[in-house]
């Protein structure tokens, strides 16, 4: 009978992926969305069949991209993303670090849908609980999405 270590819980339901501050920049975006996506597959966020929620993962997905985008376009380019998964709280924290401590998120007002620009930090109040934090050399954006746990089986804390 082989036995199976159960997953560390302290980190299993944490993941973090850094991005060079040179050379491969434009990559950071896509990089990062493939991070996301990955772990949402791994936490089974999207599988109804086991308590999951396709369309709040796939907020999640947005969120992230919003985050990473506005890090590209309005903070030098992301450094880091982090996710940090509550399986208790049901939600999910994403983390997105940039370079620019000074050029904090300010959703553009009023919001005008019609305008082609503006409407990201639009859509993370929509879809989630954001904000900021400035820390040396830089800041971080974060923002906290509600989402369904699927049904794990036993964890014990």
């Amino acid at each position: 009978m082989s036995s199976t270590p159960a997953p560390n819980l302290s980190s299993y339901f944490h993941r973090r992926i850094f991005f060079p501050a040179t050379g491969r920049r434009r990559l950071a975006v896509t990089e990062g969305m493939e991070f996301v996506r990955h772990a949402l597959a791994e936490w089974h966020l999207g599988l109804a069949e086991i308590g999951g929620d396709h369309e709040r993962a796939d907020d999640a997905m947005l969120v992230a991209t919003e985050l990473l985008d506005n890090a590209e376009q309005h903070g030098g380019g992301a450094r880091e993303l982090r996710l940090d998964l509550d399986p208790v709280g049901r939600r999910l924290r994403i983390t997105v670090a940039d370079a620019a401590p000074h050029h904090l998120p300010q959703p553009v007002l009023p919001h005008r849908p019609e305008q082609p620009r503006g409407h990201g930090l639009h859509i993370l109040t929509r879809l989630s609980t954001w904000g900021s934090t400035q820390h040396h050399g830089g800041k971080a954006v974060w923002a906290e999405v509600p989402v369904r746990i699927p049904r794990y089986g036993r964890i014990d804390r």
